[in-house]
């Protein structure tokens, strides 16, 4: 509770990291809980106050949320999987989901708060620069493809990031909320590729985000 990375990007890239990895381990997985509107503690008047929701108290949608709506998306056959990411497949086409995961730093791990404050709270984590992932996608047919590619990080989706920018108001009309939830969703890429050989697929992620291509075969031979 009002741990104040639960409503960052952190959270999204969190979620995906422990889901990813235990895919196999257990039948099921559950989140606790679906809102901050919770009665284990005395709400809160600000809407971004470190809840365990997926949503906030107003209903605006975390990067929790994405993370799962994402993950939603994947095949349900594994084709590969490893460090940062996994690959599946459906009768559709291929699922590949990516995510760059940062762990706290040891003062935080330690309960030390002098780094993070209701604003500025990416500073807690440790390995944060950008990384560069490359894959050979050999098991594709020649053909025409749409690539959906959808990007959830501090730029696209996270509503805390859009909150802080538009001054972190603590309290917000309805105006203010509708903007940040409509305003607040991960973007969406789409393109048309011709594979005519293994396809290679490169892309560069930010600290703490996920990334999901949508690889359909629109024309093959």
């Amino acid at each position: 509770h009002r741990d104040l990375t639960n409503d960052t990007s952190f959270k999204a890239a969190f979620i995906v990291k422990n889901l990813v990895e235990n895919i196999d381990a257990i039948q099921s997985f559950g989140y606790w809980t679906l809102t901050d509107l919770i009665e284990e503690r005395r709400a809160s008047t600000n809407s971004f106050h470190g809840g365990l929701g997926l949503i906030t108290n107003n209903n605006i949608p975390k990067p929790a949320f994405f993370a799962y709506q994402l993950l939603g998306k994947l095949g349900n056959q594994l084709v590969s999987q490893g460090d940062g990411y996994i690959l599946t497949k459906n009768s559709k086409g291929y699922q590949l989901l990516l995510y760059h995961y940062c762990h706290y730093d040891r003062l935080y791990c330690m309960n030390q708060h002098a780094n993070i404050d209701l604003e500025n709270r990416y500073n807690v984590f440790l390995n944060q620069n950008p990384i560069e992932m490359k894959f050979i996608m050999n098991e594709l047919k020649k053909g025409t493809y749409k690539v959906r590619q959808y990007q959830l990080n501090r730029q696209h989706g996270s509503s805390f990031d859009q909150w802080v920018e538009m001054g972190a108001p603590e309290l917000m009309n309805q105006e203010d909320i509708d903007y940040l939830i409509h305003s607040s969703i991960p973007k969406l890429q789409i393109s048309e590729v011709r594979i005519e050989e293994d396809y290679i697929l490169s892309t560069i992620l930010g600290a703490h985000e996920v990334q999901l291509f949508e690889i359909v075969p629109q024309r093959t031979l």
